[in-house]
């Protein structure tokens, strides 16, 4: 009985130990982005094509989106097989913990370094 409730256990806390990991890797990586003047300017150039596609599926230009997303997958080849593999990451996590307000930050520099 007792190794059933540990292996429930176990099941319910992965995903949360899963998540914390990707936010603590999520944020190394944007931390060694930010200490790259030319990775900081291609991550910039993501964001700069994310809101092109956004706009053309707005409009349903079916051809542009095509287009942008094409350019979006050689700049985010272009940051590395770790942008690459945390890009892909949707965790949730709190602003107000630790492993969130690091990711907050390293995302609010980015962010600062885009729009100079």
């Amino acid at each position: 009985m007792r190794w059933g409730i540990a292996a429930i256990l176990t099941a319910l806390s992965t995903p949360c130990l899963a998540e914390d990991v990707q936010v603590a890797e999520t944020a190394n990586v944007l931390m060694e982005i930010i200490k790259d003047p030319a990775k900081q300017k291609t991550y910039c150039e993501i964001q700069d094509i994310q809101i092109k596609i956004f706009d053309a599926e707005n409009v349903e230009n079916r051809e542009e989106i095509e287009k942008l997303k094409a350019q979006l997958q050689i700049k985010t080849k272009e940051l590395g097989p770790d942008y690459e593999r945390v890009s892909k990451y949707n965790p949730e996590v709190s602003p107000e913990s630790p492993e969130g307000k690091k990711l907050l930050e390293a995302y609010e520099t980015l962010e600062k370094a885009c729009n100079k």
